[in-house]
């Protein structure tokens, strides 16, 4: 009896180089705006609870999203081209983003210490 094995073989330096690379800065990214939305949204007139609300709707989206998006991938498309889609879709959006913000009152800085 021949036992076969069903584990798939080692990924190449390069590609498991280039994938690390792409979970951390997808994750990055969050970490490097996310803590400064907070007193940004304040900035610009939201009310405390109006924030909360926006944050909590962006993470129940985090969870229940991949679980839709690879339902859909998986039926239609190859999931390699779909993450490739999906990244340089979020990449055109975050950096054409600063292009829909409206401007701010010049009055005081969110970040200011006085």
């Amino acid at each position: 009896m021949t036992v076969v094995s069903s584990a798939a073989p080692p990924l190449s330096p390069k590609l498991n180089f280039q994938l690390s690379l792409m979970m951390f800065l997808q994750y990055g990214i969050w970490g490097a705006w996310l803590p400064i939305l907070f007193p940004y949204m304040g900035y610009l007139g939201f009310k405390p609870g109006e924030s909360v609300a926006i944050f909590f709707v962006g993470a129940v989206g985090a969870i229940i999203g991949p679980f839709l998006a690879g339902q859909f991938a998986d039926r239609y498309f190859n999931t390699e081209k779909f993450l490739a889609v999906s990244h340089i879709l979020a990449a055109s959006w975050s950096g054409s983003s600063p292009a829909f913000i409206p401007s701010a009152p010049s009055s005081s800085s969110p970040c200011s210490t006085a």
